[in-house]
């Protein structure tokens, strides 16, 4: 049997701490296009592979000190300048993949090396040697618990050594992420873990030892817990193509067989681990449990209302506090709410409860000022205002499989997510059918009764090749026009020959003291677009750009057009972190909606056109 494993030649001078915290040697690599070299630290070993950029394994013991130190974690991660140029990572964070986060994952944990070896043994924990893509969910979900559990090893008064071997698991084909100018690091399906607490001296036989086994996957829901997710020694062989404990003794001294043999079939106490687990499962599943669902036990419309409503709160918060993607369970339970509350309403209607009197309008609003709004048509639930307060939403005149549905809801959802418009708005959505480069047009605006309505229609030939967040920034981008970029009280802010925003512009908003207005690019673009030369990417600069962010004056300037900030952006984000989570929030706010003309109709001239590839002109 082959063991494709080297010591790294670094760490040939510390090859005396293998020992130390390895248990019964470094696992043995069976996998020929999987070489790995072995890293030595200061609290913790790790087998490095070239060839996925991170750890095959990364391992480290956990003991019991009467006064363990805790330094503060470190700033930053740190690039391991001991690993070739080639197969080294920078410092920089995973990003995301297919729109979910992913964390610098650490194998080997800051907190228990932290306390057990010091502040230089801490800071070799956040080498990128140790680090591995981990879903957000699951690095701040079971992983944690995991981690927490193993540290509650060292923290038991009188514990013996336990032992932790852990690392990622790929599937046939991995997804990668690219880093460091085209550096492909493979994105695990999951990752094991093995954890030895010794019972019985000498520790010679795995029937000596507890040795719990986990294999959990990058999907693996926050409320569920490590030991949801039990594995075994060989199954985490077959998976890995490592081989674990190879010089465990599989003989006896002569003598002392039959006494093995006699106590090896006394079952073995429960080991530390569990115990830690068992000892948390009622915190865990008060900080980690998703909302229940609702169980209504309402006599009247206005209370099953409310407790749905409820429901919506619970569950929107929980996703937006974790910043990940809805999984289709929630994006399901939100369309359920979502029509089962507009039925409701509906019924208020024929029941003819007064409009004071509607649970519309007065239960409590599903999520914080200044979070993400509704799954439906509009926007966030206001905390019980006095009169219903204007918001966005939509009208779908044509569609093309649902993808301008989808696109508009989480656009609306993104404006009211920051403002209250001063009027109420209504993005009027359709389709075209034109050879050419043309992805959309936009209409002028027009009003009526208080409401702003804007038009897009979107060119089929594009359509279905393009994104939903590439949709959704497109409706996004003409919902900040209709809020007023590019009109009137947006002209009166700058200097139409410089671009140069005035004195009481930027004593209003000294952002503006760094913008410049767009004065190329012809009708449409001109004077309507932050310069494209100096903000690129921008959102509501003049031109359709991969990978488009937005910057906090963008927000912020609303306030100059009459709308109320309802949450500051505090610094430069993607469009796609910010879509993140809003796929699950539900709208409730319905009644507001059918106070709306939402069939209302002018022709109006050509505004802009997008086209492929080119500018907004």
């Amino acid at each position: 049997m082959v063991d494709f494993t080297t010591l790294h030649p670094l760490s040939a001078s510390m090859a005396h701490h293998l020992d130390i915290h390895l248990w019964r040697g470094a696992p043995q690599n069976l996998d020929p296009d999987r070489p790995v070299q072995i890293l030595v630290n200061q609290g913790y070993v790790v087998g490095f592979s070239p060839t996925t950029l991170q750890p095959a394994w990364s391992a480290y013991t956990v003991a019991h000190a009467d006064a363990a130190v805790d330094f503060l974690r470190p700033l930053h991660y740190y690039s391991d300048v001991r690993i070739d140029t080639a197969q080294r990572l920078s410092n920089r964070t995973f990003g995301k993949i297919g729109g979910i986060p992913l964390n610098v994952g650490h194998m080997t944990p800051n907190e228990v090396i932290n306390r057990q070896f010091g502040r230089l043994a801490q800071a070799e924990t956040f080498l990128m040697s140790n680090m591995s893509p981990q879903y957000e969910a699951l690095n701040q979900g079971v992983w944690a618990k995991l981690e927490e559990s193993i540290r509650a090893v060292q923290t038991a008064p009188g514990g013996a050594y336990a032992w932790v071997v852990v690392g990622p698991v790929f599937g046939d084909d991995p997804p990668h992420v690219s880093r460091d100018g085209g550096k492909l690091v493979p994105v695990p399906e999951a990752y094991f873990a093995m954890i030895v607490d010794p019972v019985r001296y000498p520790y010679d036989t795995p029937r000596s030892v507890n040795l719990d086994c986990f294999i959990i996957p990058q999907t693996a829901p926050r409320a569920t817990n490590p030991d949801d997710y039990p594995s075994t020694r060989e199954e985490i062989e077959r998976r890995t193509r490592l081989r674990f404990f190879d010089s465990w003794g599989r003989t006896f001294v002569l003598g002392q067989e039959q006494e093995t043999a006699a106590v090896s079939h006394q079952p073995l106490s429960q080991s530390r681990l569990m115990c830690a687990i068992a000892a948390r499962r009622e915190a865990w599943k008060a900080e980690f449990d998703p909302a229940p669902a609702a169980q209504p036990i309402a006599t009247t419309i206005e209370g099953l209302i409310a407790d749905l409503r409820s429901e919506a709160d619970r569950s929107s918060r929980q996703v937006i506090e974790e910043a990940r993607q809805t999984t289709p369970e929630e994006k399901a339970r939100a369309a359920t709410l979502q029509h089962t509350l507009s039925w409701l309403m509906r019924a208020e209607e024929i029941a003819g409860v007064p409009r004071e009197g509607r649970a519309a309008e007065n239960a409590p609003a599903p999520v914080a000022a200044g979070q993400p709004g509704a799954a439906g048509p509009t926007a966030l639930l206001d905390p019980v205002p006095p009169e219903p307060s204007n918001i966005i939403t939509y009208k779908i005149v044509e569609d093309a499989g649902g993808r301008l549905k989808n696109g508009a809801r989480a656009a609306c959802n993104f404006w009211n997510r920051f403002v209250t418009p001063r009027y109420s708005i209504v993005i009027r959505l359709g389709v075209f059918t034109q050879l050419g480069n043309t992805i959309a047009r936009a209409y002028k605006p027009f009003e009526k009764d208080g409401v702003r309505y804007g038009q897009i229609e979107f060119n089929t030939r594009f359509l279905l090749d393009y994104t939903a967040d590439e949709i959704a920034g497109t409706i996004i981008h003409e919902i900040g026009h209709t809020l007023g970029i590019g009109w009137d009280e947006w002209i009166d802010l700058f200097d139409s020959a410089t671009g140069r925003f005035g004195v009481g512009a930027v004593d209003r908003f000294a952002a503006l003291s760094q913008m410049e207005v767009e004065r190329g690019g012809g009708p449409g673009t001109a004077l309507a677009h932050w310069d494209e030369e100096l903000f690129d990417r921008e959102l509501m600069s003049g031109y359709k750009d991969k990978g488009e962010y937005v910057l906090p004056i963008t927000i912020d300037v609303m306030e100059a057009f009459g709308h109320q900030i309802v949450e500051r952006l505090p610094r430069q984000t993607s469009v796609e972190e910010l879509l993140q989570g809003i796929a699950s929030l539900v709208f409730s706010r319905q009644d507001a909606v059918r106070q709306i003309d939402l069939d209302h109709f002018e022709v109006t001239p050509l505004r802009e056109t997008v086209p492929h590839g080119v500018a907004f002109e």
